[in-house]
């Protein structure tokens, strides 16, 4: 009998060494301390590092693209706002940045937002994997409304995605179609001409906005059974060729290749 109580008391020793001896090398495992990444600096917006990704390649990856968008503001008169879209190592994910003088923007243009990123990706055959997208809007009026920056949007994310720079001297307006078509978008001449007056050359339209009905205003002095003289005017319309008109190259484009085409640096 006592021998039978040793025999089993050996065995639970045994048992228990083994367990200890296992729980020790799967626990090593478990407890090990994750590696943390190190924070890239010396950037505009933070960096989101990736899960598993702390490659110098992903911490480095960063480019951005500023462009300016043709806008006419409320009393019908070309304006310029400021697009800057930023890419850094990430997971996939897109921000939209607010500040003092980034508006908020209005359902129809987070609409042409998510339209430009996806025609972006497919004309580029980029995609968000391993990194994150920036996007800031700034113009002194409180709210950015419509799809007219659609196109030009479109264009930066591509030269984002891409790494690829863009032309100093040229802008775009139109709204972007989900095949990737440019739309059009009204008020040409009054963009064109407050592109002309920052130093632009080329602008790049939709196709059929080359040419645009403009006001004017006709005068003529009438004489009164009195003798004084009164000017009569009235608003007539007439069909100008923006770039004439103007002074500057603008280029019809019916699709977003013909108009990266045409942004392209070099």
């Amino acid at each position: 009998m006592r021998n039978l109580q040793k025999q089993v008391f050996v065995l639970m020793i045994l048992c228990a060494a083994i367990a200890l001896l296992v729980g020790y090398q799967t626990g090593g495992v478990i407890s090990a301390p994750k590696q943390s990444c190190p924070e890239a600096s010396g950037q505009a917006f933070p960096t989101v590092i990736a899960p598993n990704s702390c490659s110098k390649q992903n911490l480095n990856d960063e480019f951005s693209v500023r462009l300016k968008l043709p806008a006419v503001d409320r009393n019908d008169q070309g304006a310029l706002a400021d697009l800057v879209v930023e890419r850094s190592a990430g997971d996939g994910a897109v921000f939209v940045r607010f500040s003092g003088s980034s508006p908020l923007i209005n359902p129809d243009t987070q609409t042409s937002l998510r339209t430009a990123l996806d025609v972006a990706q497919r004309i580029s055959g980029k995609n968000l994997n391993g990194k994150n997208l920036y996007y800031s809007i700034s113009t002194s009026s409180d709210v950015v409304g419509g799809q007219s920056a659609g196109a030009a949007m479109t264009i930066a994310t591509i030269a984002v995605l891409k790494g690829e720079t863009l032309r100093p001297d040229a802008l775009i307006t139109g709204t972007i179609e989900a095949d990737g078509g440019i739309g059009q978008v009204g008020k040409v001449f009054e963009k064109a001409q407050a592109i002309k007056a920052e130093g632009y050359s080329l602008f790049v339209v939709p196709a059929g906005e080359g040419r645009q009905s403009v006001p004017t205003n006709s005068c003529e002095e009438v004489q009164a059974p009195d003798g004084t003289t009164t000017q009569s005017c009235t608003t007539v319309y007439k069909i100008v060729d923006v770039g004439e008109e103007t002074g500057i190259r603008v280029v019809e484009a019916k699709n977003i290749r013909e108009a990266y085409a045409l942004m392209k640096r070099g």
